[in-house]
């Protein structure tokens, strides 16, 4: 559609980045039209962040599920059966890694990716959760809002990130 302006006249007009924020907008639609159909269960007890990930991942298109502790989680999991889960290792009722552990042993969620958002960042941990299978390990404190959008596309829709 670009190529029938005048390059010129659209720089004069709006600017020399008008094209290429009117080329990142409307890839970002198409990624957001994309999202809307996969779902997201967030297993997180901190309010400020569960919001936090939700609004942002809303924003993004996915329809997004939240679970506040442990028991709620697996029960969830089977509600709404979502594309991927977001798990929080320090909760309560089953910690995090109970979850895991859990759905890795029933055949309906064994092949379920799973992103882990901790702040548990030993060597330790991280390897007990790369034992259970999971798709990614991501530390809140050091992990920005965009960069798990990132990893949740990447998980999602690899095909496109091997474009990339």
């Amino acid at each position: 559609m670009c190529d029938e302006y005048d390059t010129l006249e659209i720089d004069r007009l709006f600017g020399s980045n008008f094209l290429r924020q009117y080329s990142c907008m409307n890839d970002s639609l198409q990624a957001k039209d994309q999202n809307a159909t996969k779902k997201i269960l967030i297993v997180e007890d901190d309010e400020f962040i569960s919001d936090i990930y939700t609004k942002k991942l809303s924003d993004e298109g996915f329809l997004v599920f939240l679970a506040q502790d442990g028991g709620s989680a697996v029960k969830m999991l089977r509600e709404c059966q979502p594309d991927i889960l977001l798990l929080d290792l320090m909760i309560p009722v089953k910690t995090g890694f109970e979850v895991l552990e859990e759905i890795r042993n029933d055949s309906e969620f064994r092949d379920l990716k799973v992103i882990i958002m901790s702040n548990l960042n030993l060597d330790e941990d991280i390897a007990r959760a790369q034992e259970l299978g999971v798709s990614g390990y991501m530390v809140k404190a050091v992990t920005s809002l965009d960069d798990l959008v990132l990893k949740v596309r990447e998980q999602l829709f690899p095909e496109m990130s091997d474009v990339q």
